[in-house]
Formats: C-alpha cells, structure tokens, sequence
C-alpha cells in the first residue's frame, strides 16, 4: 500500500478494500477485453479497428448526457447510488463476455455495453470523490493522486491475472459460466463494503450538523 496522508480510522480499511475491488475490476476488463477482441478476430482489419473505435464513441457520447442530467444523484444517496451503478457495469461486462458468440451483432451489443460502462464509471466515480473527500485532511488533490495512483497497480495486477485465466481457460463458454459471476459478485462486495463504512459516518455527521 502507497503511504497516504490520513489519520481517518477507516482509511486502512478503505484501502485495502478499494485495492482488492480494483483487482477484480481488473480481472473482469481482462476477461472482457479478450472476448471483445476474439469476436472481431473474423473481421476484416479495418471494419474490425472501426467497430472497436464506434463502440467507444457511442459510449462517451451518451455518458456526456448522463453527466450533466443526473449530476446531482450522488449526493443523495451516495451509497444506493454507487451500489446500483457498480451491480449494473457487471452486466455491461457480461455483454462484452457474449460478443464472440454473436458477432454479427458486435457493433449492437459492444456499443450497449460501452454506454452502460462509461456511464457507470461516471457514477461510481462520483461516489468514489465522495469517499476520499471524507478520508482526506483538507489535502484531497495530494490523497486523490495517490489512491489513484493505487488504484492503476492493482487494476494492472488484476489484468495480469484476467491474462493468465484467459490462456489457462481459452474457451469463453467455460470462463462465463465459471468465473465470470463469482468474480462479479466479489467485486460488488468488496466495492460495497469499501464504500458503505466511510459514507455512512459522512451522512451521520451531515445529520448531526443538520
């Protein structure tokens, strides 16, 4: 773990539990960046390169819209609000793990799951600022570098192991049904219990000062 500048009880716990999330979101990329790639592999290099690239512009553009009408959502809830987005980007990955069986439809299907994950990461950004915004000592920018900076080792930790299932478990059939959901279901738990400690002494605090 990076030395982060906290005193906050719960930032050892956060840690920990944020870097074991950040894991399994990097098995799960993995796991589905090689389905992705396997259903284009029958394709043409450039139709191929082009769908690739079409998937992501879609998903941006209509994350853009998200942003700006359901900016607010976070600060609600912030707790339902992460723990909705972060059950519904295990479904876009799922849709990512079922391309190479309906290539044909790649474009469709891909493009679904990117809106859906770019939208996702948005908000369980959001949530994840609230987070460190609670754990920091009036030095978030130095905290959030940091984290971040954690979060991309560990991501990276987690792609080397999604890596490693891949070769070990070439046929998609057999990773979808036996690590695909235990893997989705871990990482919502740890993400979950990440969030939940640190959130809930925040709305304590907003309800006291209220």
């Amino acid at each position: 773990m990076l030395p982060i500048p906290s005193s906050h009880p719960l930032w050892k716990k956060y840690q920990i539990l944020n870097a074991i999330t950040n894991i399994f979101s990097g098995i799960n990329y993995a796991l589905a960046l090689n389905s992705i790639i396997s259903a284009l592999s029958n394709s043409v290099l450039l139709t191929g390169a082009l769908n690739f690239i079409y998937k992501d512009v879609i998903g941006q553009l209509f994350s853009i819209f998200f942003a700006y009408t359901r900016i607010n959502k976070p600060d609600e809830n912030p707790i339902k609000h992460g723990i909705i987005f972060y059950f519904l980007i295990q479904i876009f990955y799922l849709l990512d793990n079922i391309t190479p069986f309906f290539p044909k439809y790649f474009l469709l299907i891909a493009g679904l799951s990117s809106i859906g994950k770019n939208v996702c990461m948005i908000a369980i950004g959001s949530v994840n600022v609230k987070c460190i915004e609670e754990l920091s000592n009036n030095n978030m920018g130095k905290v959030y570098s940091k984290i971040a900076s954690q979060n991309s080792f560990f991501s990276s930790m987690g792609m080397g192991i999604g890596g490693g299932l891949c070769i070990l478990f070439p046929e998609h059939l057999e990773r979808l049904y036996m690590f695909c959901p235990i893997i989705s279901f871990l990482d919502i738990l740890s993400y979950y219990f990440s969030i939940q400690p640190v959130l809930k002494e925040r709305e304590a605090m907003e309800e006291y000062l209220i």
